[in-house]
């Protein structure tokens, strides 16, 4: 009996957020709607561990580029005009409606799942538009144009993630593993979520790398010459 009020109130909340989204018009008859351009641009999608924002940043850095992985968060924040905090409550976290709705009461802050979407595919087509950039994942991989963008993955073996995992958060191993589990079950849950799409799909990317066999500067320097022969040297 519980669960199905909950599911109600669950369903219900959905329904409200998804209303007080604002849809633009289609255009009049006869009127062409503007198609969005996007210049060339590296998204790199990362199991939890495989040091996939540690490269973005070496291969930003090799091409000249900006680099975008938690600046994501303040990006739509400004964009939303809300807190980053409230930004980060679904930063890559699949959340529900009931959960949502409990946040909004105790954060006073009217910002949703189906909210840091809307903003997640405004800021992400905004950077497309820019060009040269590294954007680490949030989805990127999808929202932008497959055809100008170069899709990366990033894995390696879960006893690596694990280990690089302890050291780069002072942990336990033990703790590690925890974190490791967690933050890859909740990836692939945003990814369900969001955009129904399996994130492991080896379709969904140009370039998978082991990072546990392959030193990262030469990670780096394969990405690298893989958008070079692709879109050509950036000017």
């Amino acid at each position: 009996m519980g669960r199905g009020i909950e599911q109600i109130v669950n369903d219900r909340v959905l329904t409200w957020e998804a209303e007080r989204l604002s849809i633009p018009p289609p255009p009049p008859s006869g009127v062409q709607a503007p198609v969005p351009t996007q210049r060339p641009l590296i998204s790199i999608s990362r199991q939890c561990g495989s040091r996939g924002g540690e490269l973005g940043r070496l291969v930003a850095e090799r091409l000249g580029f900006s680099f975008y992985s938690q600046e994501l968060v303040h990006e739509i924040a400004t964009a939303a005009h809300v807190r980053s905090g409230a930004v980060e409550t679904f930063d890559e976290h699949p959340r529900g409606g009931l959960e949502t709705m409990v946040r909004e009461i105790l954060d006073g802050e009217a910002f949703a799942a189906p909210d840091y979407l809307k903003y997640l595919r405004a800021v992400l087509r905004a950077l497309g538009r820019r060009g040269k950039g590294v954007v680490v994942g949030r989805g990127s991989q999808i929202v932008l144009d497959p055809d100008l963008t170069l899709k990366v993955r990033t894995y390696a073996p879960f006893d690596d993630r694990a280990r690089y995992t302890a050291q780069r958060n002072s942990t336990t191993l033990a703790q590690a593993e925890t974190t490791v589990r967690r933050v890859d079950r909740e990836r692939s849950a945003f990814y369900r979520q969001h955009f129904a799409l399996d994130w492991e799909d080896p379709a969904l990317y140009d370039l998978s790398i082991n990072t546990a066999r392959v030193p990262l500067p030469q990670c780096a320097e394969i990405i690298v010459s893989a958008y070079v022969a692709h879109f050509g040297h950036p000017g």
